[in-house]
């Protein structure tokens, strides 16, 4: 469809006026219908008075000066004439003609104009009756004379209740409210426009009713430019539209303060809610995990001296016991940093066998006391990747825990799967499948629920808390991955989790390559390194001690953050093991003075603590610690930590500068 029969097809008029000529070049239909047949004949042949000629030019040239702008036309015959709001645009089709593009806007009303340049297309009534009888208010108004009103017709008076005598007798600034501001926005509109054709203001009738007034003003006569004629057109209802509109907008702006001021303090609230609950359970774990780590510890180093059958069998319940209570508040610890999102993984590098095995290796002995089958199947080996071991190893354990917990007879098997690697991802996936009393369909989807078992009862017969599961799938979905099982009852179940990890590059690492445990290794390579133990807890420095008297370690001992600072600028020392909360200074403080020292630069400085969520984590980090290590622990687990920070402090020793 052309753009000419889209135009012809608009019910809205529009047509275009050629200023040098003024003659109509074009209109559409529905301003064919608007205008009489004779005017539209009538601007065809260019037929404007030399007035009206004039002021289509004044108009032209403040279009282009102005712009765009809404002006009060007279449309139709001299017999029937009406008043439209139109919109007057330049219109630039031919750069070597000047023409005006002009579309009329609502109904046309009953008026007269004075400002029309629409030709009259044939004989009617005088332009004296035609002014009376108009249905819009008209004023015709001397400015320099006080704004005297020189005429005015029956609808004016009407609006200003008022006989037709008496309006003649008045001033317009006597008509508005606010008095003598009338004529000087009248006359401020008429001096700041270059062609004032239906130039307004605002004008308020007075009156118990008082109406909002748009007053249009046309000069009269070029040669008398204070003499106009004033076309009133009542606006009260849009202002009083968009005074209501304007309050309901500021209503609406106060009930969204009101309710940011309300979220705003509910997130206040929640946050401190939130920050409590995070120092109540930062407490909790440091004063539960600082006793348990004494008997943790004093358990392991009782069990290696000589010790009779039943000593043996009873430090073995003590040692399930403690092991199960670390366990407990390490999940619940966990599950609250997870949904907190307070959990940063970490970037180790290790080997996918070496973690299946050592997951496998924690929970044999309790598949074989139980006469059960412990199977391992690794795809690939010897592949090296990229990620938080300690968490996947978590995760893992959480599967093959439960694997052991609920079979009771048959076997296990944890199989670690490469299914795609993409650019140096590898897409992991690990299964744990067991022979045992399996879980109804039904219930699989509530197991990965926080603190949520297939059996809630009190009268159930396996122990725990419920968010193994939960955790596992939330560890697995921070690794990019998710977790899921499928299970029928007394037909045993395969829990699976699936991970995406970058592929690492070969290590080769002489300690890492030994396959000797770590305290062989220790006391054979390493004896006689110097450590200083920062400890302040009575108990746990005399088991950090005995634990480093056992690797062949000598060490010097602080019990607050103050005398470390002072032992570690007189000694040099291959390691320091620091606990964080600490009289006088903290861990933290303390290796920040320590790191600043000549001779604390490089030396490895371990966190010891009981401190465990991420914040505590990421805070050792940032004072200048390399490694952290969660109480309670192993002698393997603190052990393999000495080999790792010593061997390396030899290799940096050794390397050429």
């Amino acid at each position: 469809m052309t753009a000419e029969a889209i135009l012809a097809g608009l019910e809205t008029p529009l047509w275009a006026l050629d200023v040098a000529g003024g003659t109509l070049l074009w209109s559409n239909p529905a301003a064919d219908r608007l205008l009489a047949e004779g005017a539209i004949e009538a601007l065809r042949r260019g037929a404007l008075s030399r007035c009206r000629h004039a002021r289509l030019e004044d108009l032209y040239a403040a279009l282009e000066a102005e712009g765009p702008c809404d002006e009060v036309w007279t449309v139709g015959p001299a017999s029937a004439p009406r008043g439209l709001r139109c919109r007057c645009t330049i219109l630039r089709d031919d750069p070597g003609r000047k023409a005006i593009l002009v579309e009329g806007r609502g109904d046309p009303e009953p008026a007269l104009a004075e400002g029309s340049v629409v030709a009259d297309g044939g004989t009617g009534d005088s332009v004296d009756s035609l002014f009376h009888r108009a249905a819009l208010p008209m004023l015709v108004v001397d400015l320099d004379d006080d704004g005297r009103i020189l005429g005015g017709n029956e609808a004016a008076a009407r609006l200003y209740r008022l006989e037709r005598e008496a309006l003649l007798k008045r001033a317009l600034w006597q008509l508005d409210s606010r008095g003598r501001a009338v004529l000087n926005e009248l006359e401020s509109a008429l001096r700041r426009e270059s062609a004032p054709w239906g130039r307004s203001c605002l004008h308020r009738a007075p009156g118990e009713l008082a109406r909002s007034l748009e007053v249009h003003v046309v000069p009269l006569a070029r040669d008398e430019p204070s003499k106009v004629l004033a076309i009133l057109i009542d606006v009260s209802d849009d202002r009083r539209l968009a005074r209501e509109s304007m309050a309901h907008q500021e209503a609406l702006e106060r009930l969204v303060a009101e309710r940011d001021t309300q979220l705003t303090a509910a997130r206040r609230a929640a946050e401190a809610a939130n920050e409590a609950k995070s120092n109540f359970l930062a407490n909790m774990s440091h004063e539960i995990r600082t006793p348990l780590h004494a008997i943790f510890g004093m358990a392991q180093l009782i069990r290696r001296d000589s010790l009779t059958p039943r000593q043996t069998e009873r430090l073995d319940k003590l040692d399930v016991a403690s092991r199960h209570l670390a366990d407990v508040i390490s999940s619940i610890l966990d599950l609250s940093s997870i949904e907190s999102g307070k959990v940063s993984l970490s970037d180790d590098t290790f080997e996918l066998n070496a973690l299946v095995r050592r997951v496998m290796s924690m929970l044999e002995g309790q598949a074989i006391a139980k006469g059960l089958r412990f199977v391992c199947e690794v795809s690939t080996p010897d592949i090296l990747l990229q990620g938080d071991a300690t968490r996947l190893q978590q995760a893992l354990l959480n599967l093959a825990d439960n694997a052991v917990k609920f079979t009771h007879s048959g076997g296990i098997t944890l199989r670690a799967i490469v299914e795609h690697e993409d650019a140096g991802k590898l897409g992991l996936r690990f299964e744990v499948r067991d022979t045992g009393i399996g879980v109804a369909p039904d219930l699989m989807a509530r197991l990965f629920s926080p603190f949520e078992q297939a059996d809630n009862s009190s009268t159930r017969s396996y122990r725990g808390v419920g968010i193994g599961l939960a955790i596992t799938r939330r560890i697995a979905r921070l690794m990019g991955g998710d977790a899921g099982g499928r299970s029928e009852e007394g037909q045993g179940s395969t829990f699976w989790l699936s991970v995406t990890l970058l592929k690492a590059a070969p290590v080769l690492d002489a300690a890492w390559l030994d396959t000797a445990p770590a305290e062989e290794i220790l006391r054979r390579d390493y004896s006689g390194c110097r450590v200083l133990l920062v400890e302040d807890d009575l108990i746990n420095r005399e088991i950090a001690m005995l634990m480093l008297a056992e690797a062949g370690q000598f060490f010097d001992v602080a019990s607050d953050g103050e005398q470390a600072v002072m032992l570690a600028a007189r000694s040099d020392y291959d390691l320091i093991l620091m606990d964080l909360q600490l009289p006088k200074l903290s861990g933290q403080e303390a290796t920040r003075r320590i790191r600043e020292l000549p001779n604390g630069r490089r030396v490895p400085i371990i966190a010891l603590t009981a401190d465990v969520f991420a914040e505590d984590r990421e805070s050792c980090f940032a004072a200048g610690m390399n490694d952290f290590v969660a109480k309670p622990m192993t002698f393997d687990v603190f052990c393999r930590t000495l080999l790792r920070w010593l061997a390396g402090r030899r290799r940096l020793e050794s390397s050429p500068l």
